[in-house]
């Protein structure tokens, strides 16, 4: 049974959201932004079309708040790594993390993508920096808690890190597996772009 518009409590309206969120992120992963329908995520969700804007005000707004719930859930598992083992070896083990899945959800991760633009061209600047800021953030965290320092600055590491990871998930076959060719590229980058604090 479908709930209808009106009557939702606060607690009500906050498990929705959290329903609407996760059945966005999931349909972002199989098919991307602009295949991804609100018909189809209430749907899925069983609620009412016409509930959908007492929720949130446009399709946008839900994948914004999806992307957030994301980068969140990829922040806390960054500190896990790296507070497990906070060196060297972690912040690899962090960026490896970071390869698997960027390579295995193409659609939320492919930044450079026409889907995944379309969906910042509806976003507003400050939400468009608040999601690059919050990426940022979390890499100069796992840097501190590492015990690393960019021997240039944390904005050259951190480009030369991103288009190391872009450049192994182009469409470019090889041979070898492509992780663990990241990885050997990773170890023999890093020297040249970071060194242990002292």
């Amino acid at each position: 049974m479908k709930t209808g518009p009106k009557g939702f409590t606060d607690l009500e309206k906050q498990a929705l959201r959290s329903s609407l969120v996760e059945a966005c992120i999931q349909s972002w992963i199989d098919k991307g932004y602009t295949k991804t329908s609100i018909a189809a995520l209430t749907s899925a969700t069983n609620i009412a079309t016409g509930s959908f804007y007492l929720l949130f005000e446009n399709k946008e707004e839900l994948f914004y708040e999806a992307f957030l719930s994301i980068q969140s859930d990829l922040s806390e598992r960054a500190h896990d790594i790296t507070h497990r083992q906070p060196t060297l070896e972690g912040f690899i083990a962090l960026n490896v993390m970071l390869y698997h899945e960027y390579d295995s959800k193409p659609f939320l991760y492919t930044f450079n993508d026409h889907d995944f633009k379309l969906f910042l061209k509806k976003l507003d600047p400050l939400q468009v920096n608040r999601l690059f800021e919050s990426n940022y953030s979390s890499f100069e965290d796992a840097l501190e808690t590492c015990g690393l320092t960019s021997i240039i600055s944390d904005t050259f590491t951190f480009d030369t890190l991103n288009t190391l990871l872009s450049t192994l998930r182009s469409g470019h076959e090889t041979t070898t597996n492509k992780a663990d060719i990241y990885e050997l590229m990773l170890r023999a980058t890093l020297p040249h772009i970071t060194k242990e604090k002292k």
